[in-house]
């Protein structure tokens, strides 16, 4: 299933630099064997942490001074309908550079100079979709490039992706156990930026190895160098546009849609669109809204009520749930359409959407939607965000018993001497430290109890074991703290009553 957005190619009168990449001729430099860098451990190597506008005035500076740079981003789009970029990785051979954009949004537009400039080369790996998200969030563009992968392509070395490519001339294995991370989070983890820097510390070391490979596989002109420099500046002529609605049936779907009938395809074509409208509206992915399976699902039954709609799809997405009675409705009355009907108005839709795809040039957004799409993004952030590598409880996450989250500052010192210090702030002072920690610290914080409630906290333990979570019992332990300091009184042991209560049948009920 396609849904056409987000990038093409086009013509100088819509990129900016189509002149300059148009005629940009591959360095003689690259066409020459390189020489072999030796790259230090991450951990002896100088990481500089950008979020300020005057740590990105430097960096800009110290760009501008180099040859060659390496770059990478980690972007996140499964609670967002276009994505947002969360970080921007720099290195060159003897620094690393690592860019919050959250905090100089506004300011990133600057990174164009040296990232345009035609006399330093960028080296990229897999650059398709960074080169687009450059361009979408800050208006950045990128003039001499090669992307590493389009090397391997030329060299015909598979498999194509960054980890085989360090494996191959470093023998590192690149944990890749933060990819699906959601890096929207601040303060972001020691492991999380470990991992980040990762991705471009050894690039430019593994380009010239790489290079010198092709070189000797080419032929006298170095025609394979030469191939992947031209595939890769066709990737730098990409043109962010606005996603537009365009159905298109590929894959493993084509054949059972071929199978089905006139009013099944009817069907499936306003279910597709529908999620769009909700994606759009919601901001949200379109795979959040609801899978391209579930959908196929929904047109092949038919389903004739909201419950027989809501069993089609299990687990049930939330905004199926929340729009469910309107798309109930929706399949209701399409139920009643002759064939005759449905085949009509399937040339009318098809009509009216080759029309719209010839009729609209591409749409730009202003700085101030982005602020507003950033904004809004954050407002709906919380603890139930798809943060694969950490298992927080669903329980913690839908109350509201941590109240307000604080901001942090962005810190990329270690989280374990601020893990010991808090431990020890819960043992002497108790629940009110939780409040202050922060979110990719409380879950690790669920087990450690005051010491003095230890005895106490036993009997609460074995009592609820059956039905709480090991952080429900670490509730119910700072409560039995409350009750056991000096103020205590018979209203709190009462509110505490209520509340053990409540947090059993919570439970109980999911």
């Amino acid at each position: 299933m396609k849904h056409h957005a987000g990038k093409k190619h086009i013509s100088d009168s819509e990129h900016p630099y189509f002149a300059e990449l148009k005629d940009i001729e591959v360095d003689g430099k690259l066409l020459k064997e390189q020489s072999v860098l030796v790259i230090d451990p991450c951990e002896q190597v100088e990481l500089t942490f950008i979020d300020t506008v005057k740590g990105l005035e430097e960096l800009i500076v110290f760009l501008n001074k180099q040859e060659e740079f390496a770059v990478d981003l980690e972007h996140h789009d499964l609670r967002s309908f276009l994505g947002i970029t969360c970080l921007i990785q720099i290195s060159t051979a003897f620094k690393d550079f690592i860019i919050d954009p959250f905090p100089i949004w506004n300011e990133m537009w600057q990174l164009n100079e040296p990232f345009t400039d035609p006399a330093i080369l960028k080296v990229f790996h897999g650059a398709h979709s960074d080169i687009i998200w450059l361009q979408r969030d800050f208006g950045i563009y990128v003039v001499n490039m090669i992307d590493t992968q389009a090397v391997m392509k030329a060299c015909n070395i598979t498999p194509l992706g960054l980890s085989s490519l360090i494996r191959r001339y470093y023998n590192i294995e690149l944990d890749k156990k933060y990819q699906r991370a959601d890096w929207r989070y601040r303060p972001l983890t020691k492991e999380m930026l470990t991992y980040a820097r990762c991705d471009t510390h050894y690039l430019l070391g593994a380009k010239n190895l790489v290079v010198n490979d092709c070189l000797k596989m080419g032929n006298d002109f170095q025609n394979l160098v030469r191939q992947a420099f031209d595939e890769s500046t066709v990737i730098c002529m990409s043109h962010f546009e606005q996603p537009r609605f365009v159905l298109e049936i590929v894959g493993k779907h084509k054949a059972k849609y071929t199978r089905f009938s006139l009013l099944q395809r009817l069907a499936l074509k306003r279910l597709f669109k529908w999620r769009d409208a909700v994606a759009r509206e919601e901001d949200e992915s379109l795979n959040y809204v609801i899978k391209d399976d579930a959908l196929f699902s929904i047109a092949e039954v038919m389903p004739e009520d909201v419950q027989g709609l809501l069993n089609t799809c299990i687990p049930t997405p939330p905004l199926l749930t929340k729009h469910a009675n309107e798309l109930s409705s929706l399949l209701y009355k399409m139920r009643e359409y002759s064939e005759d009907m449905c085949a009509k108005l399937l040339e009318e839709e098809e009509v009216h959407v080759a029309e719209e795809v010839k009729a609209n040039g591409p749409t730009t957004h202003s700085r101030n939607e982005d602020d507003l799409r950033v904004q809004a993004m954050f407002d709906k952030m919380d603890c139930t965000s798809e943060y694969v590598n950490t298992s927080v409880p669903k329980t913690v996450c839908s109350d509201e018993r941590f109240g307000e989250f604080p901001k942090i500052e962005i810190n990329a010192g270690s989280d374990v001497l601020k893990l010991v210090k808090l431990t020890a702030e819960i043992q002497k002072e108790g629940k009110s430290v939780i409040k202050k920690a922060p979110f990719h610290l409380k879950n690790r914080l669920r087990k450690v109890i005051p010491i003095s409630v230890v005895p106490a906290v036993k009997q609460v333990f074995e009592e609820q074991s059956e039905l709480a979570t090991p952080f429900e019992q670490h509730l119910l332990a700072l409560m039995e703290l409350e009750r056991n300091q000096p103020d205590a009184n018979t209203m709190r042991d009462l509110r505490i009553k209520e509340a053990q209560v409540k947090c059993k049948k919570g439970w109980a009920e999911m």
